[in-house]
């Protein structure tokens, strides 16, 4: 098992830049880890890039830097993409080791990478898939762990590719990691700020949010200078901007006798207004059915474009007026939209 807590309430971390670069850059980064007492450092070999003219890692040339970093009390950690390469680890005594996002959408690949690990390694993290597939992702789990009963294999959540991402690089989606853990109470959780957010100065919030949420623990992107960086440049932080941010991370206490009592009024407040949600939803579902008959008796086409816009940009607008996030108000309108055409299909 790790140890989750590196010093007193602060939480697990795995950083480190992106990619590999030089062995120079990689004893930098190291330095800052040691210096804060973490010991887990990632760093990319072979970066699979949507361009081909992309910088796509320095490969096999940086297992021997990551096999120095050991002797320095450091555990590298790395990402594997084809089976060889899970044989260059291993036979470089590099025994942690990820599955990136495309990886994972591919079954049959992940159980080549898997059985090739042949039970040798010590911690493999699986990062969620591209797509917000629980089965994917729970099926690379699984595979990773059918091969390897002895390896600590860690769920890591990326966010996801979707069309409502806005601010984000990638949508966080928190609602899957509960998912999973609902599914596999027993898995440990680690979330990926930076791939979520794809901005550094946006770092530092989801760190603390996904703590506040009880994953277990970061893996952040870290680089002596972000601006040089080969690869995810914008966001990736500085040192010295790391060492501010773990000083500033924190794992809250769990829900206490004393603010108890407070905390179960509103909550049956929120239970109360679900109920009327619910309720409504019904109603709004019962009329939808009586306009499915309607179109139907009158041969009307199911989806009118001009009604769905004018009331997709009325309610956002409405929801402006309230104070509420307009961007969360259109993904649920139009989620509701979505299932009211299912329903007349």
């Amino acid at each position: 098992m790790l140890d989750w807590m590196i010093m007193e309430n602060r939480p697990y971390i795995i950083a480190g830049p992106c990619s590999a670069e030089t062995k120079e850059q990689l004893f930098k980064v190291a330095d800052c880890l040691l210096e804060l007492g973490i010991k887990n450092m990632r760093a990319g070999l072979w970066k699979p890039r949507s361009r081909p003219d992309s910088f796509e890692g320095v490969g096999s040339e940086g297992l021997p830097w990551l096999k120095e970093l050991k002797s320095k009390g450091i555990l590298p950690h790395t990402e594997v993409i084809l089976p060889e390469h899970v044989k260059l680890c291993l036979d470089s005594g590099i025994e942690h080791l990820w599955l990136g996002a495309r990886t994972t959408t591919n079954p049959f690949l992940v159980d080549q990478l898997a059985q090739n690990m042949n039970n040798q390694v010590k911690v493999v993290l699986v990062k969620n898939p591209i797509a917000p597939d629980i089965k994917l992702w729970l099926g690379a789990i699984e595979r990773v762990q059918k091969y390897n009963p002895d390896a600590l294999v860690i769920a890591l959540h990326r966010g996801f590719s979707t069309y409502s991402s806005g601010k984000f690089r990638n949508d966080p989606l928190w609602d899957m990691v509960f998912r999973l853990r609902e599914l596999r109470p027993d898995l440990t959780f680690l979330s990926d700020p930076s791939h979520i957010a794809g901005q550094a100065k946006l770092i530092s919030n989801i760190s603390q949010f996904a703590l506040d949420l009880g994953i277990n623990g970061l893996f952040l992107e870290i680089h002596p200078d972000p601006s040089k960086a080969l690869s995810d440049a914008k966001q990736q932080i500085n040192l010295e901007e790391f060492k501010s941010l773990v000083k500033q991370l924190h794992v809250k206490s769990l829900v206490s006798q004393k603010n108890l009592e407070e905390l179960e009024k509103l909550r049956t407040q929120v239970d109360e207004i679900d109920l009327k949600l619910i309720k409504s939803l019904k109603e709004r579902t019962d009329i939808i059915r009586e306009i499915s008959k309607l179109k139907k008796d009158h041969d009307l086409q199911i989806f009118s474009y001009e009604r769905y816009t004018e009331s997709l940009a009325s309610r956002v607008e409405l929801a402006k007026s309230y104070e509420l996030d307009p961007k969360v108000v259109e993904d649920i309108y139009r989620l509701i939209h979505s299932y009211s055409v299912d329903l007349q299909s």
